[in-house]
Protein backbone atom coordinates (compact mmCIF):
# COMPACT_ATOMS: atom_id res chain seq x y z
CA UNK A 1 0.00 0.00 0.00
CA UNK A 2 1.36 3.49 -0.89
CA UNK A 3 0.11 6.81 0.68
CA UNK A 4 -2.70 9.32 -1.23
CA UNK A 5 -0.67 12.23 -2.32
CA UNK A 6 -2.44 15.50 -1.16
CA UNK A 7 -2.37 18.35 -3.33
CA UNK A 8 -2.60 21.82 -2.61
CA UNK A 9 -1.44 25.60 -3.06
CA UNK A 10 2.21 25.22 -3.30
CA UNK A 11 3.44 25.14 -0.25
CA UNK A 12 5.94 22.20 1.00
CA UNK A 13 6.98 21.70 4.55
CA UNK A 14 8.40 18.18 3.58
CA UNK A 15 12.04 19.52 3.96
CA UNK A 16 14.02 21.34 6.70
CA UNK A 17 13.63 24.65 6.45
CA UNK A 18 17.02 25.87 7.93
CA UNK A 19 19.09 23.00 6.70
CA UNK A 20 19.97 22.60 3.01
CA UNK A 21 22.38 19.12 3.06
CA UNK A 22 19.83 17.42 5.16
CA UNK A 23 18.80 13.99 3.65
CA UNK A 24 15.09 14.80 2.02
CA UNK A 25 12.38 12.95 3.62
CA UNK A 26 8.81 11.63 3.07
CA UNK A 27 5.85 14.17 4.56
CA UNK A 28 3.53 11.47 6.02
CA UNK A 29 -0.02 12.83 7.45
CA UNK A 30 -1.93 10.42 9.98
CA UNK A 31 -5.44 11.19 9.84
CA UNK A 32 -7.98 11.08 12.93
CA UNK A 33 -10.45 8.71 13.71
CA UNK A 34 -13.72 9.63 11.29
CA UNK A 35 -11.75 11.29 8.86
CA UNK A 36 -10.29 10.35 5.48
CA UNK A 37 -7.60 11.44 3.22
CA UNK A 38 -8.87 14.52 2.18
CA UNK A 39 -8.97 15.89 5.88
CA UNK A 40 -5.92 17.91 4.79
CA UNK A 41 -7.37 19.94 2.18
CA UNK A 42 -7.82 22.92 3.93
CA UNK A 43 -3.61 23.07 5.26
CA UNK A 44 -2.80 23.70 1.31
CA UNK A 45 0.31 20.84 1.64
CA UNK A 46 2.01 19.26 -1.41
CA UNK A 47 3.72 16.66 -1.87
CA UNK A 48 2.34 15.42 1.42
CA UNK A 49 1.05 11.33 1.35
CA UNK A 50 -1.74 10.63 3.86
CA UNK A 51 -2.47 7.09 5.03
CA UNK A 52 -5.95 6.08 5.50
CA UNK A 53 -6.95 3.83 8.84
CA UNK A 54 -8.78 0.98 7.64
CA UNK A 55 -12.48 1.26 7.40
CA UNK A 56 -11.46 5.01 6.03
CA UNK A 57 -12.09 6.33 2.82
CA UNK A 58 -11.56 4.28 -0.28
CA UNK A 59 -10.12 1.40 2.20
CA UNK A 60 -12.07 -1.80 3.51
CA UNK A 61 -12.70 -3.14 6.91
CA UNK A 62 -9.76 -5.22 8.96
CA UNK A 63 -11.06 -6.19 11.86
CA UNK A 64 -8.28 -6.57 14.52
CA UNK A 65 -5.68 -4.07 13.47
CA UNK A 66 -4.18 -2.03 16.18
CA UNK A 67 -2.02 1.06 16.31
CA UNK A 68 1.25 -1.02 16.11
CA UNK A 69 0.75 -3.10 13.21
CA UNK A 70 -0.47 0.15 11.47
CA UNK A 71 2.54 1.76 12.58
CA UNK A 72 4.84 -1.19 11.22
CA UNK A 73 2.45 -0.77 7.74
CA UNK A 74 3.20 2.72 7.40
CA UNK A 75 6.99 2.66 7.85
CA UNK A 76 6.44 -0.43 5.34
CA UNK A 77 4.59 1.78 2.47
CA UNK A 78 7.73 4.17 2.11
CA UNK A 79 11.06 4.05 1.39
CA UNK A 80 14.08 6.34 3.33
CA UNK A 81 13.22 8.84 6.26
CA UNK A 82 10.10 10.04 6.94
CA UNK A 83 8.75 13.70 8.74
CA UNK A 84 5.67 12.28 10.46
CA UNK A 85 2.20 14.30 11.58
CA UNK A 86 -0.33 12.65 13.31
CA UNK A 87 -3.77 14.37 14.53
CA UNK A 88 -5.71 12.22 17.69
CA UNK A 89 -5.43 8.80 16.97
CA UNK A 90 -2.97 9.81 13.75
CA UNK A 91 -0.34 11.02 16.66
CA UNK A 92 -0.74 8.04 18.53
CA UNK A 93 0.30 6.12 15.86
CA UNK A 94 3.37 8.32 14.61
CA UNK A 95 4.33 7.78 18.38
CA UNK A 96 3.88 4.09 18.18
CA UNK A 97 6.67 4.49 14.76
CA UNK A 98 8.98 6.97 16.86
CA UNK A 99 8.82 3.69 19.22
CA UNK A 100 9.02 0.56 17.11
CA UNK A 101 11.21 2.10 14.18
CA UNK A 102 13.28 5.23 15.42
CA UNK A 103 15.93 4.60 12.69
CA UNK A 104 12.78 5.94 9.77
CA UNK A 105 12.12 9.10 11.48
CA UNK A 106 13.86 12.49 11.01
CA UNK A 107 10.95 14.17 12.79
CA UNK A 108 7.43 13.96 13.78
CA UNK A 109 4.74 16.07 15.40
CA UNK A 110 2.02 14.59 17.37
CA UNK A 111 -1.17 16.94 17.91
CA UNK A 112 -4.61 16.68 20.37
CA UNK A 113 -3.34 12.89 21.00
CA UNK A 114 -4.79 12.05 24.31
CA UNK A 115 -4.16 7.58 24.04
CA UNK A 116 -0.14 8.13 23.37
CA UNK A 117 0.99 7.62 27.23
CA UNK A 118 -0.21 7.92 30.38
CA UNK A 119 2.90 7.64 33.05
CA UNK A 120 0.50 8.22 36.11
CA UNK A 121 -2.58 6.27 34.79
CA UNK A 122 -3.70 3.25 37.06
CA UNK A 123 -4.50 -0.09 35.66
CA UNK A 124 -8.05 0.59 36.71
CA UNK A 125 -8.71 3.79 34.84
CA UNK A 126 -7.12 2.18 31.78
CA UNK A 127 -9.84 -0.28 31.80
CA UNK A 128 -12.24 2.11 32.15
CA UNK A 129 -11.16 4.36 29.52
CA UNK A 130 -11.28 1.39 27.68
CA UNK A 131 -14.73 0.80 27.79
CA UNK A 132 -15.41 4.78 27.57
CA UNK A 133 -13.92 3.82 23.92
CA UNK A 134 -15.72 0.85 23.36
CA UNK A 135 -18.89 1.75 24.42
CA UNK A 136 -18.70 4.96 21.37
CA UNK A 137 -18.05 2.34 18.86
CA UNK A 138 -20.63 -0.35 19.99
CA UNK A 139 -23.46 3.20 19.90
CA UNK A 140 -22.90 3.68 16.40
CA UNK A 141 -22.74 0.14 15.40
CA UNK A 142 -25.90 -0.71 17.09
CA UNK A 143 -27.57 2.62 16.38
CA UNK A 144 -25.81 3.75 12.67
CA UNK A 145 -23.98 6.72 12.40
CA UNK A 146 -26.41 9.16 12.86
CA UNK A 147 -26.87 8.32 16.45
CA UNK A 148 -23.16 9.55 17.17
CA UNK A 149 -23.07 12.15 14.94
CA UNK A 150 -24.54 15.56 17.09
CA UNK A 151 -22.39 13.96 19.94
CA UNK A 152 -19.08 13.53 18.09
CA UNK A 153 -19.41 16.86 16.55
CA UNK A 154 -19.69 18.52 20.02
CA UNK A 155 -16.50 16.58 20.95
CA UNK A 156 -14.54 17.55 18.09
CA UNK A 157 -15.37 21.65 17.41
CA UNK A 158 -16.43 24.64 19.07
CA UNK A 159 -19.99 25.65 19.67
CA UNK A 160 -19.53 28.45 17.71
CA UNK A 161 -18.09 26.61 14.32
CA UNK A 162 -20.89 23.33 15.13
CA UNK A 163 -23.64 26.49 14.66
CA UNK A 164 -22.13 28.44 11.95
CA UNK A 165 -22.12 24.52 10.00
CA UNK A 166 -18.34 25.61 9.79
CA UNK A 167 -16.92 24.14 6.62
CA UNK A 168 -14.66 21.41 8.72
CA UNK A 169 -17.54 21.11 10.74
CA UNK A 170 -19.80 20.23 6.90
CA UNK A 171 -16.79 18.05 5.55
CA UNK A 172 -16.79 15.92 9.00
CA UNK A 173 -20.40 15.80 9.01
CA UNK A 174 -20.49 14.01 5.57
CA UNK A 175 -17.63 11.65 6.22
CA UNK A 176 -18.89 10.31 9.47
CA UNK A 177 -22.26 9.77 7.81
CA UNK A 178 -20.71 8.13 4.64
CA UNK A 179 -18.62 5.77 7.25
CA UNK A 180 -20.08 2.06 7.38
CA UNK A 181 -20.59 1.55 11.52
CA UNK A 182 -18.78 -1.79 11.82
CA UNK A 183 -15.55 0.34 10.30
CA UNK A 184 -16.32 3.14 13.27
CA UNK A 185 -16.63 -0.39 15.80
CA UNK A 186 -13.33 -1.42 14.65
CA UNK A 187 -11.83 1.88 15.05
CA UNK A 188 -12.41 2.53 18.30
CA UNK A 189 -11.91 -1.50 19.07
CA UNK A 190 -8.37 -0.76 17.35
CA UNK A 191 -7.81 2.18 20.30
CA UNK A 192 -9.12 0.35 23.08
CA UNK A 193 -6.98 -2.89 22.47
CA UNK A 194 -3.78 -1.18 21.82
CA UNK A 195 -1.49 -1.36 24.37
CA UNK A 196 -0.05 2.00 26.01
CA UNK A 197 3.31 2.85 25.06
CA UNK A 198 5.28 2.28 28.23
CA UNK A 199 7.60 5.21 29.61
CA UNK A 200 10.75 3.71 28.87
CA UNK A 201 9.48 3.72 24.84
CA UNK A 202 8.96 7.73 25.29
CA UNK A 203 12.05 8.55 27.17
CA UNK A 204 13.68 6.73 24.54
CA UNK A 205 12.81 8.74 21.42
CA UNK A 206 15.61 10.74 20.24
CA UNK A 207 14.00 12.35 17.35
CA UNK A 208 12.74 15.72 17.57
CA UNK A 209 8.97 15.77 18.37
CA UNK A 210 6.95 19.07 18.26
CA UNK A 211 3.55 17.99 20.27
CA UNK A 212 0.52 20.32 20.02
CA UNK A 213 -1.98 21.20 22.40
CA UNK A 214 -5.47 22.58 22.01
CA UNK A 215 -6.63 24.99 23.97
CA UNK A 216 -10.31 24.32 23.58
CA UNK A 217 -9.66 20.42 23.15
CA UNK A 218 -12.39 18.83 25.25
CA UNK A 219 -11.63 15.22 23.92
CA UNK A 220 -7.43 15.28 24.17
CA UNK A 221 -7.18 18.37 26.67
CA UNK A 222 -3.87 19.57 27.94
CA UNK A 223 -2.52 17.58 30.75
CA UNK A 224 -1.90 14.32 28.63
CA UNK A 225 -0.05 15.47 26.39
CA UNK A 226 1.97 17.84 28.52
CA UNK A 227 3.00 14.44 30.05
CA UNK A 228 3.99 13.15 26.69
CA UNK A 229 6.16 16.16 26.18
CA UNK A 230 7.84 15.63 29.51
CA UNK A 231 8.85 12.06 28.66
CA UNK A 232 10.11 12.55 25.39
CA UNK A 233 13.64 14.50 25.51
CA UNK A 234 13.83 16.63 22.61
CA UNK A 235 10.60 17.81 22.65
CA UNK A 236 8.51 20.96 22.24
CA UNK A 237 5.38 21.56 23.65
CA UNK A 238 2.75 24.13 21.83
CA UNK A 239 -0.62 25.42 22.20
CA UNK A 240 -2.99 26.39 19.75
CA UNK A 241 -6.25 28.39 20.52
CA UNK A 242 -8.32 25.80 18.60
CA UNK A 243 -10.54 22.89 19.31
CA UNK A 244 -9.74 18.97 18.98
CA UNK A 245 -10.63 18.73 15.28
CA UNK A 246 -7.81 21.72 14.35
CA UNK A 247 -6.91 20.70 11.18
CA UNK A 248 -10.36 20.95 10.20
CA UNK A 249 -11.35 24.08 12.18
CA UNK A 250 -8.25 26.21 12.82
CA UNK A 251 -6.06 25.07 9.69
CA UNK A 252 -3.96 28.04 9.35
CA UNK A 253 -3.02 28.37 12.54
CA UNK A 254 -1.85 24.45 12.67
CA UNK A 255 -0.04 24.75 9.30
CA UNK A 256 1.99 27.76 11.38
CA UNK A 257 2.57 25.01 13.87
CA UNK A 258 3.95 22.60 11.35
CA UNK A 259 5.98 25.32 9.61
CA UNK A 260 7.74 26.46 13.18
CA UNK A 261 8.40 22.75 13.72
CA UNK A 262 10.10 22.50 10.66
CA UNK A 263 12.09 25.39 11.21
CA UNK A 264 13.13 23.67 14.75
CA UNK A 265 13.56 20.21 13.59
CA UNK A 266 16.77 20.36 12.81
CA UNK A 267 18.28 21.47 15.70
CA UNK A 268 16.07 19.17 17.75
CA UNK A 269 16.99 21.41 21.47
CA UNK A 270 14.37 20.16 24.19
CA UNK A 271 12.26 23.27 24.71
CA UNK A 272 10.94 22.98 28.02
CA UNK A 273 7.97 25.68 28.84
CA UNK A 274 5.47 25.56 26.48
CA UNK A 275 4.79 28.20 23.51
CA UNK A 276 2.04 29.74 24.45
CA UNK A 277 2.37 28.28 28.26
CA UNK A 278 0.53 31.67 29.28
CA UNK A 279 -2.53 30.09 28.39
CA UNK A 280 -1.48 26.76 31.06
CA UNK A 281 -1.65 26.93 34.43
CA UNK A 282 -0.76 23.37 35.53
CA UNK A 283 3.13 24.02 35.16
CA UNK A 284 3.23 21.55 38.56
CA UNK A 285 3.09 18.72 35.89
CA UNK A 286 5.34 20.23 34.10
CA UNK A 287 7.96 20.36 36.93
CA UNK A 288 7.77 16.75 37.42
CA UNK A 289 11.06 14.98 35.98
CA UNK A 290 12.70 18.33 35.41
Amino acid sequence: MTGQEIAGSGRHPGNYASDADATNATLVLLHPIGNDANCWQFLGLENAHSIEFPGHGRRERQPGWTHASFADEVVASFDGMLDLVGMSMGGTVVANILARHPHRVRSAVIACSGSVGRASTSKEAQEAKRRTVLGRGERGLNGGMACILDETLERWFTPLAVRTRHRGVEYARRTLLQMDPAAWYDVWSAQANSEYLPVEALTSIKAPVTIIGGLHDRTAGLDGLAEVHRMIPNSRYEIIAGPHMMHLDQPKSLLGALERHLVWAPIGNRVEAPIGAFVYSDTDLLRKGA
